[in-house]
């Protein structure tokens, strides 16, 4: 895309002045007499009127008026021409803009209309005419100049491009925008050393201007060439010390050099910089997201920039994201889970994924009330999104509120068509929901549908396997049902404990056993449910002793006291 010269640098910067978009009436020079002159006036002053008003359309019937009293007026040639192209109609407004140059070919008025009724056409030929037609007007007006180099690199005549920005330097003196110009055209040729020279050339003209300096040790860096880049980021610090960008990349060069004490001198100052913009900042410390796991030495380090960052932007939620997604890769959830809080309580922070991350935390942590809370400030926020009513039922269903769960189930599942995945989460979460609430029916329904369209998902096999053996409904379809499961994923622990329950309901109490100590093996020893089953089964099989040291277990793992004293107790 073409850039206008004017539009980066200005026109007082230039030394030119807005032009007028009217030509001076010359009604004395035109062959008109007496009353003729005196009509074709009153018309032209009319016209202009209306067109002080806003009435065009008014205006061009008075200017037409005057046309046919004088065709050769450039004047009023050039208003109707200017109509005409205001209307992007070309071919007339062409007619008109030549007859006026032709009786006024001096003129830059005319000449500047003509210029852009060529870049409404898109014909770069007539531009380039016209702009050679203005230049030779105003020899040195670096408008013109410049649009004529962008018109030879438009055509890959880069040499001639670089004349003409050469011109316009000369005329104007140093400018930082002419010479990216340059630059990039140099490195469109592959003149990396025209490059060079011409980034030098301007830091001698500003030795103290540090943004030039800056753009050298870019230059240098996408070069390969990272020692002169340092070098140059060196002597921008030691001109600006509290140059932040510079102290970035001497971080970034010495960091990868592993030269970390040195790295982390430079990011303090960079963090600590309130004129170095929070993005950037972000985006220098996401970095050590990619490496913190293989290096938690650097973890104390990391957080204190953290902190940095968020001293120095105290309203912008993305410091205390950041931070947190730090925290929570150490395990320090409930520490994620504030600074997340806080990140989604600032005008740029409550975005759906830093919302995500508050609600798999509460899960996480098992805080199901705050799960319930967090669920639903997401579902308030994001009400077409299906993740907050799956968690909003999570919650329920661990609060013992199954028909709230099934609710929050029913009203999301609208949303997850087009997401397969989700979609079958939400048929699983519900063929659950539905038997806790002891709808068995619409629970059988959903698992047969599953498993119509996914007939090896393990979790749907082993779900209702395991709902039908509480149920002691279909104990032998149950069986088939987990063994398949099991032939999926056969170290699963619980499928092994759900195939050990369908058999000590199907009154196979040794085989039972064999089921439970596979789940136990498979991992599932810290899980009071199994040790419970393995009670049940060893209390059926008369197995006393090994019966109350399960019991015992699923005790010390958290199972419900009161039930396995029962149990306890009653086998004494």
């Amino acid at each position: 895309m073409r850039i206008a010269l004017i539009a980066l640098i200005g026109l007082s910067s230039l030394g030119l002045s807005a032009q007028e978009d009217t030509l001076e009436v010359r009604i004395d020079d035109s062959e008109l007499e007496g009353e003729a002159k005196y009509i074709f006036a009153s018309a032209f002053f009319e016209a202009m009127r209306l067109k002080s008003i806003n009435r065009p359309d008014e205006a061009l019937e008075h200017f037409m008026e005057c046309h046919r009293m004088d065709p050769t007026n450039p004047t009023v040639a050039f208003e109707i021409g200017s109509y005409y192209l205001d209307k992007g109609e070309a071919e007339t407004a062409a007619s008109y803009l030549e007859s006026a140059m032709a009786n006024d070919p001096e003129n830059v008025w005319i000449a500047e209309s003509l210029w852009e009724l060529s870049k409404l056409s898109f014909d770069m030929q007539a531009e380039a005419q016209a702009l050679h037609r203005l230049r030779k007007l105003e020899p040195d007006n670096p408008e013109y100049i410049w649009e004529i180099g962008m018109i030879y690199l438009d055509r890959g005549q880069s040499d001639s491009a670089l004349m003409m920005l050469e011109r316009i330097e000369t005329i104007m003196g140093f400018s930082e925008i002419i010479m990216e110009q340059k630059v990039n055209i140099y490195l469109q040729q592959g003149n990396y050393s025209k490059a060079e020279e011409t980034f030098l050339d301007a830091i001698e003209k500003s030795p103290g201007q540090t943004d030039l300096r800056g753009r050298l040790a870019e230059f240098y860096a996408a070069q390969g060439r990272r020692e002169d880049a340092m070098m140059v980021y060196e002597r921008i610090i030691e001109i600006n010390p509290q140059d932040a960008r510079a102290h970035v990349r001497m971080a970034e060069n010495l960091f990868l050099q592993n030269n970390l004490d040195s790295a982390e001198s430079h990011l303090r100052v960079a963090m600590g910089s309130s004129s170095l913009d929070i993005d950037t900042k972000v985006r220098v410390m996401s970095t050590f997201l990619s490496v913190i796991d293989q290096r938690p030495q650097l973890l104390p380090f990391v957080l204190e920039m953290m902190d940095t960052v968020i001293y120095t932007h105290p309203e912008d939620a993305k410091g205390y994201a950041l931070k947190a997604d730090f925290t929570y890769r150490f395990d320090r959830n409930e520490e994620s889970r504030q600074l997340w809080k806080k990140a989604v309580r600032l005008p740029n922070g409550s975005i759906f994924t830093v919302w995500q991350q508050i609600v798999q935390v509460d899960a996480q942590l098992e805080w199901w009330d705050s799960l319930k809370v967090d669920a639903n400030l997401v579902i308030d926020r994001f009400p077409n999104q299906p993740f907050g009513y799956l968690y909003a039922s999570y919650a329920h269903n661990q609060l013992g509120e199954y028909e709230e769960a099934v609710e929050m189930l029913e009203e999301g599942e609208l949303y997850t068509y087009g997401n397969p995945e989700m979609n079958m989460e939400f048929k699983l979460q519900l063929a659950s929901a539905y038997h806790q609430v002891e709808d068995y029916r619409s629970s059988d329904a959903y698992f047969e549908e599953i498993l119509g369209t996914y007939p090896n998902n393990p979790t749907a096999l082993n779900n209702w396997a395991y709902f039908l053996a509480l149920r002691k409904e279909r104990l032998p379809y149950a069986k088939q049902l987990i063994e398949r499961a099991l032939g999926l994923a056969p170290r699963q622990a619980n499928y092994w404990d759900t195939h050990a329950w369908i058999l000590f309901e199907m009154n196979n109490e040794s085989e039972a056993l064999t089921s439970i100590n596979r789940a136990i093996d498979y991992g599932g020893g810290n899980s009071p449910d199994i040790w419970e089953h393995k009670g049940d089964i060893h209390g059926a099989l008369n197995q006393v002793e090994e019966a109350t040291q399960a019991w015992e277990k699923a005790k010390e793992l958290g199972g419900d006291t009161d039930r396995l004293d029962s149990k306890i107790n009653a086998i004494q």
